[in-house]
């Protein structure tokens, strides 16, 4: 039967399988923002770790928030010049639909992209009779478009089989996340269902190899890292590649072995030698290309460089060779940024690595991105990184620290003002948003936004539009938010300080900046880079870092992260007259036992105190957030301790 022979055999309006009304009526399950709040974050460093994985991983977490029996995305294509959607993630008891296409003129999908709204549907057979055969029926489903750049681009869907379920008001705000979610993953590959599209914002090295194991497609990373070119790699076979360094049989027979029984390769590790770059450990994870149409398979491999890794591991193991500890003490070696582009951003940990590979997916899109993280881990480095790899970096880049305002001051310094909107306003005054016009507006501690500020924020970011303080002209905005916090913005929605509909705006495509505890093996970096940036400010030569002190270094826990060990190389360098750092490892060991015997209350509160002072760089708003009390507070403990900049 025939599309119109369908649309003749309609038994209901389309009303009839409309409910959406109800889900304003059904008492709705308390919000959980902590299980939603852990799924974006998975889905974000899954879309940087594992791209492939990430439509099916999306409806997998839609299917479990929701407590669904079914769950798929929806993606709009042509096919046959006619436009279909077609179910690109599917799970549940519908996941043997993958693949599955309905009708973009007369579907369920199709209506949802027309009143461009979250709708709810129950027993779909009765207006759209090709559901009939279907099995399981759908009892009930709760569908969200999502959009790029204004325009539809697909649905988010989840559904019942039966009348045991009933979706409510809570369910639909949770695929509204995951729809905005999803728009920033259309729009990282959406020239995207393409290999090559994809693999341009690919952090690691990588080769997609046809059955014969020849090379159909390489990385951009691939070529750096390797030194090689387009020309001498594509259309080779893998092991005739250079001048036999990707000759590796034990390589070869497993990647024959993924053709043939769909094993994976997780973890191999292999040295080999490269005439221009010279020995390099690599670690290599190759997996059958998903959905591959190609009928003698492909496969996508993965290589990480592990060298530097490697080599920190066994510096840090042992020190009896001399030879060795040279090389662990000398100033000048390896300072290894994360990549090429990320300025400032030091390290070779696989922790740094996921971060900026969580940058290079989502920095082409415009979505939103809320970086969360301790202080002192470097998220204004991320949001920098973000902009400047992103089609806006020849735009504006601000920043506003949200905490460091007054609390009657920030909303014009957003907004801006105009003229006479209050006394002392003799002229017009441009605000961040407008400064931030077609480029990157960064909010640093937006946890200390005001409750009452919160909803023109809200506004401003939905409707991209907004008006000065005093003003009555709506004024239109083309900004790329970013935003961070060291808070926990969802325990401050459960005390009723941070609102829930903020929080989902904000929390599209999170990032977690690692404290510096859990990746150490970048600690001897961090610290030769430091005692180069501050030697060379204050004109002093220093040629080595003694052994014992980077142990110390990477052995203490730095609860202020990266900040608090600039800090310390900062004071070490001011304290050092020769060509080795004198730094006060002491104070290391002192601060793990502050409240020794002999000391006073009074004592321990003024060590704590100055010890957070210190790691936070004498940044008052970020040490009361450390502490826990009021910035006020912070000034008169200050003051009544004795605390003064000179102490840092």
């Amino acid at each position: 039967m025939g599309l119109s022979e369908y649309q003749e055999d309609l038994k209901v309006p389309l009303e009839s399988v409309l409910c959406t009304e109800e889900l304003s009526l059904r008492p709705a399950r308390e919000a959980d923002s902590a299980a939603l709040g852990d799924a974006l974050v998975t889905l974000a460093q899954t879309l940087a770790t594992s791209p492939g994985q990430i439509l099916q991983r999306l409806v997998e977490t839609a299917l479990e928030l929701c407590e669904a029996h079914s769950a798929g995305i929806s993606l709009l294509e042509e096919e046959n010049g006619r436009k279909i959607f077609r179910w690109y993630g599917v799970a549940g008891q519908y996941a043997p639909y993958l693949w599955g296409t309905t009708p973009r003129e007369f579907s369920p999908c199709g209506i949802v992209l027309d009143t461009d709204r979250v709708q709810l549907m129950s027993r779909l057979e009765r207006h759209f009779p090709y559901f009939a055969p279907v099995v399981p029926h759908v009892a009930e489903v709760l569908l969200i478009p999502f959009h790029v750049d204004g325009q539809a681009v697909g649905t988010i869907w989840v559904v019942a089989h039966d009348e045991t379920l009933q979706f409510d008001s809570e369910d639909a705000r949770v695929i509204t996340a995951l729809g905005e979610f999803a728009a920033a993953v259309y729009q990282a590959f959406s020239g995207a269902l393409a290999l090559k599209s994809v693999f341009a914002t690919i952090r690691e090295p990588l080769l997609v190899l046809d059955g014969a194991l020849r090379v159909q497609s390489a990385s951009r990373s691939f070529y750096q890292t390797f030194q090689t070119t387009q020309g001498v790699t594509e259309g080779r076979l893998l092991y005739q590649l250079g001048s036999g360094e990707w000759d590796i049989p034990a390589l070869r027979t497993l990647l024959e072995e993924i053709l043939h029984n769909e094993s994976v390769v997780e973890n191999f590790e292999v040295a080999k030698d490269f005439p221009s770059l010279g020995r390099r450990v690599m670690s290599l994870n190759a997996r059958k290309l998903p959905g591959d149409r190609n009928p003698a398979g492909r496969i996508l491999l993965a290589v990480e460089d592990i060298t530097n890794r490697k080599r920190g591991e066994e510096l840090l193991r042992t020190c009896e060779d001399s030879q060795q500890c040279d090389r662990l003490e000398n100033v000048d070696h390896e300072v290894v940024e994360v990549t090429h582009n990320f300025e400032e951003i030091i390290g070779s940990s696989a922790a740094m690595k996921r971060v900026m590979g969580q940058v290079e997916v989502v920095a082409p899109t415009d979505a939103t991105v809320l970086i969360l993280g301790e202080t002192g881990t470097g998220k204004e480095l991320v949001a920098r990184a973000i902009h400047r790899v992103s089609p806006r970096r020849d735009r504006p880049f601000v920043s506003l620290n949200c905490a460091a305002i007054p609390t009657g001051l920030l909303e014009s310094e957003l907004f801006g003002y105009e003229k006479g909107a209050f006394t002392g306003a003799i002229s017009q005054k441009i605000g961040r948003f407008e400064l931030a016009n077609g480029g990157t507006l960064f909010l640093d501690e937006i946890g200390d936004i005001p409750l009452d500020l919160q909803p023109k924020l809200l506004r401003a970011l939905q409707e991209k539009a907004f008006e000065r303080l005093g003003g009555t002209r709506t004024i239109p905005i083309n900004v790329r938010l970013v935003a961070a916090t060291n808070r926990n913005l969802i325990e401050m929605m459960r005390a009723k300080l941070f609102r829930s509909d903020l929080y989902y705006r904000l929390m599209v495509f999170p990032i977690i900046t690692p404290p510096l505890r859990d990746h150490p093996e970048d600690v001897p970096i961090l610290a030769r880079y430091f005692v180069k940036k501050y030697a060379a400010k204050m004109d002093r030569k220093i040629e080595k870092i003694p052994a014992e002190t980077i142990q110390a270094l990477v052995h203490w826990q730095w609860p202020g992260n990266v900040r608090e060990l600039e800090n310390f190389i900062e004071r070490s360098v001011i304290l050092s007259r020769g060509p080795s750092l004198r730094a006060p490892v002491a104070e290391l060991r002192a601060n793990t036992g502050q409240a020794a015997s002999g000391l006073t209350l009074s004592d321990v509160e003024r060590n704590h105190v100055l010890h957070v002072y210190r790691e936070t760089g004498g940044v008052i708003s970020a040490a009361a957030t450390r502490l826990g009390v009021p910035r006020t507070t912070l000034n008169a403990m200050i003051k009544r301790l004795g605390i003064s900049r000179s102490d840092l």
